[in-house]
């Protein structure tokens, strides 16, 4: 997106008085709303929407029983994959790469997806398809979408039959098909998200905001992506007073290096934004018609 000059000076001086064009501060979020387990041949999915209606995002974890790399005979796998549905589907390598190396590193324990050490493994397939994505942050929504996404993905549980005595024989697996029975992943309660921070440049000092819409990402000259473990609603009063949002990882985008001092200023400023998140959940797709369209029972 290409604005000018003036559009640019306008948007900087109005994110710096802390009045966005859309009237949030500095330090606010966009509302976002979910349709959680709405893809039938998925073990966990998630429908993802910017309030706005500028960017919606479909994620579907499928998960199946691989041999373990060599390399890691204990841990599972998890990859992700992003496309666009817009015309002809094209793939995002750069978004798939950004979120591939930022964000699954810390999505799951792979530990805990191990069944039979050398043997049997779970590796978690994480499609997302780009539906629209004009609203800006996008690797942000995409975040929000797994994190949605994986909460909701239920694994069958399974039966281990030990192998017979002799050589070459391996242990088998019974699937058990009863969807009550099966489990959701230990540690999804807790799974990160990515806030990226935009960069304004303003006289000496750049101006900071969360969540950009596409106009504000045009006037940034640079990004930094931070990969955040928040608090969880479910957490009791208690463990949510004593637990902190954690930092787990750190990106710079666009125009070079930042400076040391400079880095330590934005994960400050995402640790107090953070507090001012807010997340719409909408169990089906028919409560979610209700709320934007107004559709009546």
């Amino acid at each position: 997106m290409s604005i000018s000059s003036s559009e640019s000076k306008f948007i900087i001086e109005g994110c710096r008085d802390g009045c966005r064009l859309d009237g949030r501060s500095r330090k606010d979020f966009r509302l976002y709303s979910f349709v959680v387990g709405d893809f039938a041949l998925s073990h966990g999915s998630a429908r993802t929407f910017l309030a706005t209606n500028e960017s919606h995002i479909l994620v579907s974890i499928k998960a199946e029983l691989v041999v373990p790399a060599s390399s890691s005979p204990t841990e599972g796998a998890v990859q992700v994959h992003v496309e666009y549905m817009q015309g002809n589907s094209n793939r995002d390598d750069d978004l798939e790469s950004t979120l591939s190396n930022l964000l699954v590193p810390h999505l799951v324990d792979k530990k805990k997806l191990c069944i039979v050490p050398k043997y049997f493994v779970w590796e978690l397939n994480i499609d997302l398809f780009i539906i629209t994505s004009g609203g800006g942050s996008l690797i942000d929504a995409c975040s929000q979408g797994i994190r949605a996404a994986l909460q909701q993905t239920l694994l069958p549980r399974l039966s281990v039959v030990p192998a017979n005595e002799g050589k070459g024989n391996r242990p088998t697996i019974q699937v058990d098909s009863d969807i009550k029975m099966a489990e959701r992943i230990p540690g999804v309660e807790c799974v990160p998200v990515i806030v990226t921070v935009s960069l304004l440049r303003h006289r000496k000092t750049p101006v900071m905001i969360v969540d950009a819409t596409g106009e504000e990402e045009a006037c940034a000259f640079a990004r930094v992506h931070v990969v955040l473990d928040r608090e969880e609603s479910s957490l009791s009063s208690l463990s949510k007073k004593n637990r902190k949002p954690m930092i787990c990882a750190l990106h710079t985008a666009g125009g070079g290096a930042l400076p040391f001092a400079l880095l330590q200023d934005v994960t400050s400023f995402v640790l107090k934004a953070s507090a001012y998140s807010r997340v719409v959940v909408s169990k089906s797709l028919h409560n979610l018609l209700q709320e934007n369209f107004s559709i009546q029972q």
